[in-house]
């Protein structure tokens, strides 16, 4: 059956939309991924958990986290995210826990983390964690380090923070980014991707 020039422009452009949706779905599952090696380097050079929840009020849908990021409008003034099935826009929380305590706050995007951070004098990390926990919370979350965060907003903080990472990075090398690594130690991207060469591990690849 021979195919019309209407029918193949129809057969090109489905086929189009299908590329465009794995491509959307393969980055989806990329970040996903990014953020759970993250997070898993974070506990293990901090001794801190995150975990975010978000549930619909309206149709009780649980938000993954990249529903949770893909929905924040990027407003300072806005910290609720969207529901992917009704657009229902309400606010996620970060729950935060470590050997002692367990704390939830409200769960900001990079972009309200940044806007909050910036409003802040440039004290040293633990007085920040005490001036404004959510902005901090979140920035670790998005960021992996104060330094990177602040870096973010063109500022090179030079008030370090004390990450016992020396000792436990090895595990890491070549099973995650050397970016996320490097930017969850507060170190440059070329001392990770050393250190990993001098060792003969590969470089990760996302799966």
């Amino acid at each position: 059956m021979r195919m019309t020039l209407g029918n193949y422009h129809v057969h090109n452009q489905e086929q189009l939309l299908t590329q465009k949706q794995k491509q959307q779905q393969r980055q989806k599952q990329k970040l996903a991924q990014r953020i759970s090696l993250r997070l898993d380097i974070i506990q293990e050079f901090r001794g801190e958990q995150f975990r975010v929840e978000a549930i619909c009020p309206k149709c009780h849908c649980n938000l993954t986290i990249v529903q949770v990021i893909k929905g924040f409008n990027r407003d300072p003034h806005d910290t609720t995210t969207g529901c992917p099935k009704c657009e229902e826009r309400f606010q996620s929380h970060l729950y935060q826990s470590n050997s002692y305590s367990r704390t939830t706050i409200e769960f900001l995007c990079p972009a309200q983390t940044l806007d909050q951070l910036r409003r802040l004098p440039i004290f040293f990390p633990d007085e920040i964690k005490v001036k404004n926990f959510t902005a901090y919370s979140s920035a670790i979350f998005h960021f992996g380090n104060l330094t990177v965060a602040f870096k973010e907003l063109g500022i090179n903080y030079k008030k370090k923070e004390k990450i016992d990472w020396k000792q436990k990075i090895h595990r890491f090398l070549g099973q995650a980014p050397d970016s996320e690594i490097a930017r969850c130690a507060g170190i440059s991207f070329s001392t990770i991707s050393r250190m990993r060469k001098k060792l003969k591990i590969g470089r990760y690849h996302f799966e």
